[in-house]
């Protein structure tokens, strides 16, 4: 049961691994400041970064395997006939791995102090500075940003947009991952396969578990318990939708006793095409710059 919990874990982290994978190949200055992100203390640029947080992102898909094959060899065998040697060996590596990448993460070159005025950050302002005179030359109209935006609608209003309705409840997968990345909530595949292995997963993972159960009864429970986690596999798209809510500070509803964040969980359970309509159409009534709503 552990080891499925623990599979289920590495298999929802594994897509955001695989895209940070593909980000240090390419190496762009996008995937740059991205990866620094995640993976440097402040965001802040450091000598041979791109090595570094290649060996951390070796570290962390060497944690997903290690976690694969000891639930492979759960599965594949019985407990009289597992094979002792592979399981210790791969217990012991997927426990010391993530160790040693916390260890790396703290006190490793990409924590250590960096000088803020680096040649890098002052180019970085340089850029932005020329970036605004490029606009003014251009004579581009300023961008105002909406200090006060408001939700496109209410939760039962998706008709209006009969194209997002119909986007929503048949494409749901492609249209929320589309609608996270340019809201600037990281890559539409990477939310893609998210969603799909957080609804998808836990059935798969918890009746393959349970067939190395004897115990009907037991092997039953365990399979209500993997269909109940696909169900709730929906509030991934909750919490996204409260991240949304706070970024750009839009209008909370406290219909659930209050607590606005229970209420965006439980509108994405009970209608997630509804609720994700509403995000579509308030991200298409606006212009998203920067991590900021600005008016058409």
């Amino acid at each position: 049961m552990l080891n499925a919990l623990f599979a289920i874990i590495c298999v929802y982290q594994h897509p955001k691994l695989a895209h940070h994978l593909v980000q240090v190949l390419r190496w762009g200055s996008k995937d740059m400041a991205e990866l620094r992100q995640a993976y440097s203390k402040k965001g802040a640029a450091r000598p041979h970064e791109r090595y570094h947080i290649g060996f951390m992102v070796a570290l962390l898909h060497l944690t997903c395997f290690m976690q694969y094959a000891i639930c492979g060899l759960d599965w594949g065998y019985k407990r009289s006939d597992r094979p002792k040697l592979p399981v210790n060996f791969y217990m012991v590596v997927g426990i010391a791995v993530p160790i040693i990448a916390g260890v790396y993460t703290l006190y490793g070159p990409l924590a250590r102090k960096v000088d803020p005025d680096s040649e890098e950050e002052s180019q970085r302002r340089d850029s932005a500075l020329e970036e605004e005179k490029r606009r003014a030359a251009k004579g581009l109209p300023q961008r105002v940003v909406v200090f006060k935006p408001q939700w496109v609608g209410d939760l039962f209003d998706c008709w209006d947009d009969m194209t997002v309705a119909y986007l929503s409840f048949f494409c749901t997968l492609c249209v929320f991952g589309w609608n996270m990345e340019r809201l600037g909530f990281g890559n539409m595949y990477v939310h893609i396969f998210s969603f799909i292995l957080f609804i998808a997963a836990p059935f798969w993972i918890f009746n393959v578990a349970g067939l190395s159960i004897d115990d009907s009864s037991v092997r039953e429970f365990v399979g209500i318990v993997g269909i109940l986690l696909c169900f709730l596999g929906l509030l991934y798209d909750g919490f996204w939708w409260i991240q949304m809510r706070k970024k750009f500070k839009l209008p909370s509803n406290k219909f659930c006793w209050g607590y606005p964040n229970l209420t965006n969980c439980m509108q994405w359970l009970f209608c997630w095409s509804c609720s994700l309509a509403q995000e579509v159409c308030t991200g298409n009534f606006y212009d998203v710059k920067d991590g900021s709503f600005y008016n058409k």
